[in-house]
């Protein structure tokens, strides 16, 4: 990790092939690429549970989920969204699923859209190979 990795492309026909040095980050494929990247977030992670206390939130590679009150979750998100780039992270608001009972949804989106966050709602979704929802949900999934 003290050199930069070179990358060739090869090109069909006799071309000469392309050489791009990778300066930045950890190469696809590396067994190492997950775990630096786990550690690179710690301190972001840490900062997170200083600013939003009341929210849980498991982490696996760039995959968090938030749990507690919508309110805080809501905050956890805006405080990922500013923060998280300078450590590399960026979070997808559009890609973020709000997972409650569906009564809770009214409340659910004036929290977040309080935060000035649009996400999607649902009752259950799929996360890292499980499913986390109402047990009719899971069902149908």
């Amino acid at each position: 990790y003290r050199h930069f990795n070179t990358v060739i492309f090869r090109r069909g026909g006799g071309k000469k092939a392309h050489v791009l040095l990778s300066e930045e980050g950890v190469s696809q494929g590396d067994p190492l690429a997950m775990v630096l990247y786990g550690v690179a977030l710690l301190p972001l992670a840490e900062r997170l549970k200083s600013a939003v206390p009341e929210v849980t939130t498991p982490q696996f590679a760039d995959d968090l989920a938030a749990v507690g009150n919508l309110s805080d979750c809501s905050m956890a998100l805006s405080f990922l969204i500013d923060e998280g780039p300078k450590y590399g992270y960026f979070p997808e608001p559009e890609k973020t699923q709000i997972v409650c009972a569906a009564e809770d949804v009214p409340e659910a989106k004036s929290a977040f859209l309080t935060q000035e966050l649009i996400v999607n709602y649902s009752q259950g979704a799929r996360y890292l190979g499980g499913f986390i929802g109402s047990k009719k949900e899971r069902e149908n999934w």
